[in-house]
């Protein structure tokens, strides 16, 4: 009888850390499949992760899906592996693995798939890792226009964040206002001045952000006085 899963994890991602190629053998001695193999796979990774080896870890991985015919396109490793990949590998090192994810990988960034799946993985970055992910977005800023579609939808991902100085440097990046609109409309979770509404996060910092949005004073008066609203305060005497 099998351990359960969150054990097998375990020997997993222990075995992967001294030898990566004998984890993949353990993940296939096992024949684990479905969410099983997944959460195997993701420990493998996290295993693999300490030893800092990712070219092979690459190599193995694909050697890995080609061995039960599950590669993915063009004979490249599936999304799913490689958002384990690059998951890990931009917690250890940020500017090598969001090169490996957004460069080296072949991405159509007209696609929105592509778009999505490379805002998403970033978005589930622990947030110490956030700031790094700002100064990469404000390095290529401009430069190329799939960049500010991977800021705004890292942006929507983001409607339940811990708030930090780094939420206000990203809404000056999102490049129109109608986008800058949205995203603070999520966090304070209406637009409608008639809705009820219940903060999700302190309304000094809903404020500051609003500070640095850039919106038409119709749009920030509306928000701001939802905040005010959702906040209990009573409305300010004009």
């Amino acid at each position: 009888m099998f351990a359960p899963q969150f054990a097998v994890s375990e020997i997993v991602k222990k075995v992967a850390s001294l030898d990566s190629a004998r984890s993949l053998a353990l993940i296939e001695e096992l024949s684990l499949s479905g969410w099983e193999l997944s959460s195997a796979l993701r420990a493998h990774v996290r295993g693999s992760s300490g030893r800092g080896e990712w070219t092979r870890v690459i190599d193995e991985l694909h050697e890995f899906e080609t061995r039960r015919g599950s590669i993915g396109g063009a004979g490249s490793l599936q999304a799913a592996t490689q958002n384990m990949i690059a998951a890990e590998w931009m917690r250890s090192d940020f500017d090598q693995g969001i090169h490996w994810f957004t460069r080296e990988i072949e991405r159509d960034f007209s696609n929105p798939a592509d778009v999505e799946n490379v805002a998403n993985t970033l978005a589930l970055l622990p947030v110490a890792e956030r700031s790094r992910v700002i100064d990469w977005f404000e390095r290529g800023q401009g430069q190329e226009g799939w960049m500010e579609r991977v800021i705004v939808t890292y942006g929507s991902e983001l409607t339940n964040p811990p708030f930090d100085g780094s939420m206000e440097r990203l809404i000056t990046l999102i490049p129109t206002e109608e986008d800058r609109f949205q995203f603070v409309t999520a966090l304070i979770g209406s637009a409608d001045p008639s809705a009820r509404v219940s903060l999700k996060h302190p309304a000094g910092s809903l404020n500051r952000l609003l500070d640095a949005a850039r919106l038409t004073e119709e749009r920030e008066g509306l928000l701001r006085m939802l905040v005010e609203k959702g906040s209990g305060s009573p409305p300010s005497v004009r």
